[in-house]
């Protein structure tokens, strides 16, 4: 998690909502989250996300990513430089995160996952194909 968070302003709390398998909803705090107010009344409006709203953000997984960079950069391997600099950039919410199978559990299976964005971040790192015109 990134340390580029602060704290969230004053009545307000960072948590991840989720919903487990049995239907219960769970809550963790985590710092990459976003500041929600937590209420007790009935009355208050119910935030409610599907699967999909949730893989929305961020979208890409490994695999995905890998081709996006094999399809944008003339230098591009899949080596030891690529990964380090891909485990790196995963540390910044900006770039990616890491979903838990059991988000109750962070000692379950997980799995990383990517934001489009990472890819102006290794635009530093590779050099970018040159868009051809057929026929000239």
């Amino acid at each position: 998690m990134s340390d580029q968070i602060g704290a969230p302003p004053e009545g307000l709390s960072r948590i991840i909502l989720y919903q487990t398998g049995d239907g219960l909803s769970r809550i963790q705090v985590r710092k990459d989250a976003l500041p929600v107010h937590n209420s007790g009344d009935p009355s208050a409006p119910a935030v409610r996300l599907t699967e999909e709203q949730i893989r929305e953000k961020p979208p890409w997984d490994y695999q995905k990513l890998t081709e996006e960079c094999a399809k944008r950069y003339n230098n591009f391997k899949r080596d030891k430089t690529y990964h380090a600099i891909r485990k790196g950039l995963l540390g910044d919410p900006r770039f990616g995160a890491i979903r838990f199978l059991d988000p109750g559990n962070l000692k379950n299976a997980k799995k990383p996952f990517f934001n489009p964005n990472i890819l102006n971040e290794l635009d530093k790192h590779y050099t970018k194909k040159v868009a051809t015109r057929r026929g000239k």
